[in-house]
């Protein structure tokens, strides 16, 4: 017994020193979190943190208008939020308690993304038609790209550290390096909404999103790492409200918007894999845990039911699940 403690001691300060050198607090180096956009209804929204295993909330953050996205820096568990209502982006602590910045100039900020390996925060500032670069030491603006039309999603690439921005009214997927060059650019492609990198070859899956003045269709596209080639195309799946790359079979999960269906796509774009129906009202997904394959699922309140977020497997069964919330409509997942 005696041994046993000694050991589990040692595993316990391991975890403690390991989360000093790293600049985490040492809760947040031995505990899974989920950080969640929760929708309380009329454009009000708040940052939510859970801790995991105890399925407890550690803070509610409340405040923020409309927003959409957030991002946690890996290096100090930081949490970079765009407040779109407001027309700003926030820097809150890890533990929601203090705020670090509040940064204005923007006009209607949608999505936002952190790259982890060089400290800096890029947003999608959609009525200035431009991308912005932020440091996320000094906390102040490094560069402003124009050209856009509207830039709606952006995302880092964990694969080569490339920036994709997706212009929706401009019909084009754009990818940049850090310092702001086009690298790659596909126009023509209808309504580029939201983005999701396959992690092992950087290709991005991007959703089509229906509307404007040419009555564009919705769907699913598959883009080559280097943005110049369309792989695979789906407009038969609809629109979506969220998706996520499985980094390990190169497929995709997806959320359809009409009917929440949580559809398992093949890399080709059009294989169904696996279709859920169970989960009516499901919004948002998380990133896919490249080790096992499992992910999380946002499903909003019903007339039965809270609001809650779901643990699937790689095959879809439910592994745990989480109450409390009213619309979960984006998670961040730390396990």
């Amino acid at each position: 017994m005696k041994k046993h403690y000694i050991i589990a001691t040692g595993i316990m300060f391991f975890l403690f020193i390991s989360a000093l050198a790293s600049g985490l607090p040492a809760e947040d180096a031995a505990k899974g979190f989920i950080w969640v956009l929760d929708d309380r209804g009329s454009g009000n929204i708040d940052v939510v943190k859970v801790a995991i295993d105890e399925k407890r909330e550690l803070f509610r953050k409340k405040g923020f208008k409309e927003s959409q996205d957030l991002d946690v820096y890996s290096k100090d568990g930081s949490i970079w939020v765009i407040d779109t209502g407001n027309n700003q982006v926030v820097n809150l602590s890890s533990d929601g308690q203090t705020e670090l910045a509040r940064l204005s100039g923007f006009a209607s900020p949608f999505h936002g993304a952190l790259c982890q390996k060089e400290g800096f925060y890029w947003v999608a500032d959609q009525d200035h038609y431009e991308v912005v670069k932020i440091s996320t030491e000094d906390k102040k603006e490094k560069i402003r790209i124009g050209g856009f039309t509207n830039p709606h999603g952006i995302k880092v690439s964990p694969f080569d550290n490339t920036v994709w921005v997706s212009d929706a009214a401009g019909g084009k997927i754009i990818k940049l390096s850090q310092d702001g060059k086009i690298l790659g650019q596909l126009s023509d492609v209808g309504r580029p909404w939201h983005l999701a990198i396959d992690s092992s070859d950087g290709s991005s899956w991007v959703s089509l999103q229906a509307g404007g003045e040419e009555a564009q269709e919705s769907g699913l596209i598959k883009v080559s790492a280097d943005c110049k080639t369309i792989l695979a195309k789906n407009n038969d799946i609809g629109s979506l409200s969220d998706f996520a790359v499985n980094p390990v079979d190169g497929s995709c999960w997806v959320i359809t918007k009409k009917d929440g269906l949580l559809i398992n796509i093949a890399k080709d774009a059009k294989t169904v894999l696996i279709k859920i129906n169970k989960f009516h009202g499901a919004k948002s997904i998380s990133k896919i845990n490249p080790l096992d394959g499992s992910f999380w699922v946002g499903i909003r309140a019903s007339a039965e039911n809270e609001g809650r977020v779901v643990k699937l497997s790689a095959s879809g069964e439910e592994l745990a699940s989480i109450g409390g919330f009213n619309n979960p409509i984006l998670l961040k997942i730390k396990e």
